[in-house]
């Protein structure tokens, strides 16, 4: 971990009472002593009793709860023993603390890159006590906003369209792609009517950035936003998907075939009643495969490929590929 990162745990906001800086002092140590995965030092951070509770929540890996210090020591003793060696970039920013006599309550919002979690962004409630004197943690709540997932193929965009966590790797991938660039700060399409319809989701998007919003929108819908947009490849007869949603209050682009596309695709072949044959056809063809493309990945004729893809267009109630990229897709 970057020396400048613990450093952002306790930065100068004037004077502090000596409490406060004991509690700062404290989430320094957890933080140093977890990605050094130094067992002592991390354990001597927490109350070693039963009332230890921790709570996690990230897309990737779901939902873990932790009573008591023996359940929280063996889960982190597993993650220290089965992490490689690594480089770690993290931030904390304890954006609010409460004290009130032996007691006390921390707000904390942190950012990670690194092997050893797939957090990138979290929000965290830490509780601690003090017993003979010293501080020691007693629950932590720490809950994904943002995942290392498909970073590659994955776009963020706040409610007003603007790119957030744009990494050198992904600006450098979206910088060739021939029909999108990156122009003040904002994703846009070159083609103009391409561009209107990319700005016209990424507004729709935008309006449902709320908790509310998007269950009022999930209940009047039926399902949960998410709009394809289709790029046809007349030169290899394929096309490219760029799938529209929301989550963790942000507009997400995926780019290509990415666990998000598979699944919805997955879910589809239950509603219309796809056969494995036919799946398998509708996956290649989100994928952006042509179909001939689709016919030797799966060892069967053109003429075979042909007769499932139109048994999928009839249950679907669609006849062109785009229209039934966006049928497959819109279901959740």
């Amino acid at each position: 971990m970057t020396a400048e990162s613990l450093n952002e745990l306790a930065p100068d906001a004037g004077p502090r009472s000596p409490d406060e800086q004991a509690i700062r002092d404290l989430m320094a140590r957890e933080v140093a002593a977890f990605f050094a995965r130094d067992a002592a030092g991390w354990a001597a951070c927490y109350l070693q009793s039963d009332r230890v509770r921790s709570v996690m929540m990230s897309h990737d890996l779901g939902l873990d709860v932790r009573v008591g210090w023996d359940a929280l020591c063996e889960g982190t003793r597993m993650h220290f023993e089965s992490t490689v060696p690594h480089t770690s970039s993290y931030r904390k920013d304890i954006e609010q603390i409460e004290i009130i006599g032996d007691c006390a309550w921390l707000a904390c919002r942190a950012y990670a890159e690194s092997s050893m979690c797939l957090m990138d962004e979290t929000y965290e409630t830490w509780v601690l006590e003090r017993h003979d004197g010293q501080w020691k943690v007693v629950c932590c709540d720490v809950l994904s906003s943002r995942s290392s997932r498909n970073r590659d193929r994955r776009l963020a965009v706040d409610a007003e369209g603007r790119l957030v966590g744009l990494d050198a790797r992904t600006r450098a991938q979206f910088d060739k792609h021939p029909a999108f660039t990156i122009r003040a700060g904002h994703l846009r399409a070159i083609d103009p009517d391409i561009d209107r319809e990319l700005q016209v989701a990424i507004g729709r998007a935008g309006a449902l950035h709320g908790y509310f919003e998007q269950v009022s929108f999930a209940l009047s819908e039926g399902q949960r936003f998410a709009y394809p947009i289709v790029l046809e490849r007349p030169d290899t007869g394929g096309r490219e998907v760029i799938l529209i949603t929301v989550e963790d209050r942000l507009t997400y682009l995926d780019f290509g075939k990415s666990e998000e596309t598979a699944s919805r695709v997955d879910v589809a072949a239950m509603v219309f009643g796809l056969s494995d044959s036919q799946q398998r056809i509708a996956q290649g063809i989100v994928a952006g495969q042509s179909l001939p493309d689709i016919a030797a990945d799966l060892h069967i004729s053109p003429a075979t490929a042909k007769t499932h893809l139109q048994r999928v267009y009839s249950k679907t109630g669609t006849t062109t590929m785009t229209a039934l990229v966006r049928t497959l897709l819109s279901v959740t």
